[in-house]
This record gives C-alpha cells, structure tokens and sequence, in this order.
C-alpha cells in the first residue's frame, strides 16, 4: 500500500509577478525544504513540475495520507515565507489500487489536485468514489456535491470506515436533499 499527494503552492504566478523570479525561486527553495522536513524517512519528496511537488507515501493507506496533507497545510500556510502575503497550498491525494498503473494513481491525485484548486484552494481533495444505495438514486462522484452526514461529519472525516448507514445531506445549488443511505468507501 502506498499512496500519493499532490500539491501546488496556491496562486504562484502572483508572487513572480508582484516579487520577482528570484523571490519566487526562493518561496519555492523554503516550499520544499519545509516539505521535507516534515515527512517521514521513507517517504520521498519531488518537484513535478513548476510550483508543484508529489510526494510518494510509502506503506501508507489513504487516511495517513490524508493526515500528512493536512499536517503539511497546516505548515505552510503558517510558514513566513520571503513575502508580505500569506502563502498557501492545495492538495490531491490518491491510494494506490490493486491492478491499476502507477500513472492511474498519479492522474487520480492530479484529477483531485485540480478540484482542490477548482473549489478554492488551500484544501485537501481525495476524489473519493463512494455509492449510496437508496432507490434509484446513485451518486458515484463525492466532489460533484457537498455531503454531510446527519452526525456532522463530512466524507473526509469517515474514510476510515469501509461502510455505514447515516442520513446524507446533498447540497445542490438547485435541490437540496436529505436521503438515508448506506455508503461505501473504497
């Protein structure tokens, strides 16, 4: 088991074009030394690209991932960095799955990275799939809609659980919904 995070430092263009490459270069220098002195031995930190890093979670499940990202959020966005501006990150993450290629796991994290920065920035997504098994209704995408369970718990909170029972509230900007449901996760 090992999993994938995928982040981005929020808004970068902003810093390169209101400080200067050079100042960017350096956010980018601290950006990673904080990354690394943050995970664990066996996890590995790269940069994928610009302002976006991955990090390979070694025997990790999805749940410590999730954590991790969480603790490392945490860091960065209370990190004083060269720049009169607070900086921030956002992030995708991604279990591997039996079968599937390394890139699948990558273009899941990259997919749910996307939403994170799509749904505001500076938050973790997971890109769950999860099934909710009421009459006809079958929502296979948790990121298509806001969930919340009757205990005030979202999704996020509960993936811990492979399955329980919970009155789910379906925030749409058109129908708002309460359907009780049984949810899976994988």
């Amino acid at each position: 088991v090992f999993s994938i995070i995928l982040l981005d430092v929020d808004f970068f263009k902003t810093i390169n074009d209101e400080y200067g490459h050079d100042v960017g270069d350096e956010v980018i220098k601290q950006f990673a030394s904080l990354l690394m002195s943050k995970v664990r031995e066996n996890d590995m930190v790269g940069r994928w690209g610009g302002e976006e890093f991955l990090i390979l979670c070694s025997q990790t499940s999805k749940n410590g991932a999730f954590q991790l990202a969480d603790q490392l959020r945490h860091q960065v966005q209370n990190y004083n960095f060269p720049v009169n501006q607070q900086i921030t990150a956002s992030f995708g993450l991604s279990e591997y799955r039996h079968g599937e290629t390394i890139g699948d796991t990558i273009k899941r994290a990259d997919d749910a990275l996307y939403d994170a920065k799509k749904n505001g920035r500076n938050q973790i997504n997971t890109r769950q799939i999860f099934f909710c098994l009421v009459s006809r209704y079958q929502f296979k995408d948790a990121d298509s809609a806001h969930y919340e369970t009757s205990t005030g718990r979202s999704l996020a909170e509960i993936t811990n659980h492979r399955q329980f029972t919970s009155d789910i509230v379906i925030s749409r900007p058109t129908r708002p919904t309460t359907i009780r449901c049984t949810v899976k996760t994988d």
